[in-house]
C-alpha cells in the first residue's frame, strides 16, 4: 500500500471516530464548528507555540477541563487575531456547553493523543468538510470541488496581488488560491465575504489550519452590502473566483438594485428566481482594469429567457473571455451541470468569446459522482491559455454571431455525432453539409403552433369533449388514436390554435428522446399538449418526406443541437424554425417516397415471412424434443 493511502486511511479513521463521539449531540454544520474548534487545538499543539497540552492535562476533573478549554481558546485568539471573532462566536453560541462533560473529555483526550503532524491535521480538516457536506447534503456548505478550484487557478494564475471571493462559504477556493500562489513562489492578499456567520467561522478556522494566517473577512450580504470599500468606492481586485449558491432567488426591493451606490447592476436585473447574474455584475465591478475573474454558473443561467437582457448587455461590454461547459455530477449534493464563466477586463481577443465544451471530460467516481482528472484540467487550461480552437471541443465566436445571446458551450462546440437506434453511432460531416445546395430553413416551408397547457384543463375521461395528444400517445413514430385522453377545456376560445389536421407533423418539445409523427386521418377535434410543437407544411411539401428527413441521423442531430436545458431538455419553436431542411421538387419528393414506401412494404412482408418461418422452425425443434404436446399456442401470427 502506498504512503498516501495509509495517510488517507489514518485521517479517515480519525474523522469517523470524532464524528461518532458527536453522534446525536449536535447536527448539520454545528458538527464542523465543534470539531474544527477541537482540531484547531490539536493543530496549535503541533505548532508548539502555546502550552496547550500542559494546560489541558493539568485539569483535575471534567468541570475544570471545560474551563481550561475555554481559556485555551482565548489564548489562541490572543495569539492569532484572525481567529478571535470565530472563537468568540463559538463561545457565545455556547456550542461547547451543549456537550456533556464526558463528550468533552473524550474529544480532548482524542485530540491530545492522536500523533498527527501539520499536514495530517490539514488533511483531516479537508476530509471532514467533504464528509459532513456529503452526509447532510447541505447546500449552504456546498464546497467547491477541488478539481474546479484547480482549473480556476490554472485560468486565473493568481501568484501576486489581491484575490477575492464574495461567496466564500467555508473558504475552499481561497485556501487553494493561497496554495497555488505559494507553489509558484508568490504571495497573494486574500479577501472573503460570506453571508452566513457560522460558515464564516468554520471557514476562518479551516483557512488557518491550512496555513493562512492573514485573511480579510467580512460577514454580510454581498449583493446588498459589499464588505470591502476604498472610501466611497467599491474595492477592486486583481483576481476573483466565486461559486454562487445554486438556485438562490433575490427578494430585494428593486430600488436596492437601481440605486446601488456602487452602480453594480447597470446591466439590468434578472428574474427573481435567480441571482447568478447579479453576482456576475458584482464581480465585473469588483475587478481592476486588468483584472480577471471566474464564476461558477448553472447552465440554465446561460440560456434562460429571463436573463437574456442582462446577458446581452454584459456581452456587449466585451468582458466575457471564455465559457467552459463542465460535466454534471461534480458536486456532491446535486447532479446539476455547471459552467466556468471567465471575465477578463483586459481581453486578449476583442469581440470574441472562446467556448470550450468539456461536458464529456469526466472521470466516473461513483454512479452519481464525477470529477475532472489532472489530464482533463491540463487540456482545458491549455486550450484556454492559448485561446485555441480544437475540433469538437472549442470555438472562438464573434459576439455579433451569438445565437440570441445564448452562452451554452455545446451550442457552438460539440461532437459532430449522434447515437441512433437503427445505425448506432453516426458521425456528422460538417464539410459535406456545407456543400448541400438544396437546403431551406424549416420556417420557410411551414407554419408552427404550440400545444395547449393541460394543467389548465380539467381531466374528464368519460365526458371530455377534446382529445389531447400527450407524449405517451406517440410510439415508434406513430400516433395511437386509442390511447389519447379526453379533457374538458375551461376556455375554448383558442382551441383552433391547438388543433391538428391530418398530415400535420408534431415534434416533442420536452425530454431528451425526440418523438416525431404525422397526424393520421381521425374523427373529431384533436389537440396537442404543451409537450409538442405542431408543424403544418405549406402546400406542395410532403409530410412523409419531411418526417423521414427529420428522423434521419442528420435531422435528429440538427434537432438535438437546438435543444436546451440540463435537467429537462427543451426545444423552442424559434430554434426549430431555424433547422435546415432538404427540399426537392414536388414531383421528385413524391417519386422518392412512393419508391421508398413500396420497398419498405416489400421488406416488411419478407421480415414477416422470415419471422413465421423462424417460429415454425422452433415448433419443429419442440417436436424433436418430445414436448410439443405440453404447450398450446393460443395466437398464430
Amino acid at each position: 500500500m502506498k504512503g498516501d493511502e495509509i495517510l488517507d486511511n489514518k485521517v479517515t479513521h480519525f474523522n469517523f471516530m470524532m464524528l461518532d463521539i458527536l453522534r446525536n449531540k449536535v447536527i448539520n454544520y454545528e458538527r464542523l464548528e465543534v470539531l474544527f474548534s477541537f482540531y484547531l487545538v490539536g493543530y496549535i499543539k503541533q505548532l508548539g507555540e502555546i502550552g496547550i497540552e500542559e494546560k489541558l492535562n493539568g485539569a483535575n476533573n471534567s468541570n475544570e477541563l471545560e474551563v481550561k478549554l475555554l481559556s485555551v481558546f482565548r489564548d489562541i485568539a490572543m495569539k492569532y487575531p484572525m481567529l478571535r471573532v470565530a472563537l468568540e462566536e463559538i463561545e457565545k453560541d455556547r456550542l461547547i456547553n451543549k456537550l456533556n462533560k464526558e463528550v468533552i473529555l473524550k474529544l480532548v483526550k482524542t485530540i491530545l493523543d492522536v500523533p498527527f503532524n501539520i499536514e495530517e491535521w490539514q488533511n483531516a480538516v479537508e476530509h471532514l468538510v467533504q464528509k459532513v457536506s456529503d452526509e447532510s447534503r447541505l447546500i449552504d456548505i456546498n464546497p467547491t470541488p477541488t478539481s474546479l478550484n484547480k482549473l480556476g487557478m490554472e485560468v486565473l494564475n493568481p501568484t501576486e496581488g489581491s484575490f477575492y471571493d464574495g461567496t466564500a462559504g467555508v473558504n475552499g477556493t481561497i485556501i487553494y488560491a493561497n496554495k497555488y500562489s505559494k507553489e509558484k513562489g508568490g504571495r497573494i492578499e486574500t479577501y472573503v465575504q460570506e453571508l452566513n456567520p457560522r460558515l464564516a467561522n468554520i471557514g476562518i478556522i479551516r483557512a488557518f489550519i491550512n496555513g493562512i494566517e492573514d485573511i480579510n473577512m467580512y460577514v454580510g450580504d454581498t449583493l446588498l452590502k459589499p464588505g470591502f470599500k476604498e472610501g466611497d468606492r467599491l474595492r477592486v481586485f486583481d483576481k476573483i473566483m466565486m461559486n454562487f449558491p445554486f438556485g438562490q432567488s433575490w427578494k430585494y426591493d428593486e430600488s436596492d438594485l437601481i440605486y446601488d451606490k456602487y452602480s453594480r447592476y447597470v446591466y439590468g436585473k434578472p428574474t427573481k428566481s435567480s441571482s447568478e447574474w447579479l453576482y456576475v455584475s458584482h464581480m465585473i465591478k469588483s475587478l481592476k482594469e486588468q483584472g480577471k475573474g471566474v464564476a461558477i454558473v448553472t447552465s440554465s443561467s446561460l440560456f434562460n429567457k429571463g436573463t437574456e437582457k442582462i446577458r446581452r448587455n454584459i456581452i456587449k461590454e466585451d468582458v466575457i473571455e471564455a465559457i467552459i461547459g463542465l460535466p454534471g455530477g461534480l458536486f456532491s449534493h446535486t447532479n446539476i451541470t455547471v459552467n466556468m464563466l471567465v471575465i477578463n477586463r483586459d481581453k486578449r481577443i476583442k469581440n470574441k468569446i472562446l467556448f470550450i465544451n468539456a461536458e464529456e471530460m469526466a472521470t466516473v467516481i461513483t454512479r452519481t459522482k464525477k470529477d475532472l482528472s489532472d489530464e482533463n484540467i491540463a487540456l482545458i487550461s491549455d486550450i484556454y491559455n492559448e485561446m485555441k480552437e480544437v475540433d469538437e471541443i472549442s470555438k472562438l465566436v464573434d459576439i455579433d454571431e451569438l445565437d440570441n445571446y445564448l452562452l451554452i458551450p455545446s451550442k457552438y462546440a460539440s461532437k459532430m455525432e449522434i447515437e441512433t437506434e437503427k445505425f448506432g453511432l453516426v458521425k456528422i460531416k460538417q464539410e459535406e453539409i456545407d456543400e448541400v445546395e438544396n437546403f431551406k430553413k424549416f420556417g420557410e416551408i411551414a407554419s408552427f403552433y404550440r400545444g395547449i397547457n393541460t394543467s389548465s384543463c380539467t381531466l374528464n375521461e368519460d365526458d371530455g369533449e377534446y382529445k389531447i395528444i400527450n407524449l405517451s400517445d406517440v410510439q415508434d413514430g406513430e400516433l395511437n388514436l386509442n390511447t389519447i385522453t379526453k379533457y374538458d377545456v375551461k376556455s375554448n376560445s383558442k382551441i383552433k390554435s391547438y388543433t391538428v389536421e391530418e398530415g400535420d407533423i408534431i415534434i416533442s418539445s420536452k425530454g431528451a428522446a425526440i418523438k416525431i409523427c404525422i397526424i393520421p386521418k381521425h374523427q373529431g377535434t384533436l389537440l396537442i399538449s404543451q409537450n409538442f410543437i405542431g408543424v403544418r407544411l405549406n402546400k406542395g411539401y410532403s409530410s412523409r418526406f419531411v418526417k423521414e428527413y427529420l428522423e434521419s441521423p442528420l435531422g435528429m442531430y440538427l434537432i438535438e443541437s437546438k435543444q436546451l436545458g440540463s435537467t429537462i431538455t427543451m426545444l423552442n419553436t424559434k430554434d426549430l424554425k431555424d433547422i435546415d431542411i432538404v427540399i426537392l421538387p414536388n414531383q421528385i419528393q413524391d417519386e422518392i417516397m412512393e419508391q421508398y414506401q413500396t420497398k419498405e412494404e416489400e421488406i416488411k412482408e419478407k421480415i414477416k415471412a422470415l419471422e413465421k418461418e423462424a417460429k415454425e422452425l422452433q415448433v419443429e425443434l419442440y417436436k424433436q424434443m418430445g414436448i410439443e404436446k405440453t404447450i398450446e399456442i393460443m395466437e398464430v401470427n
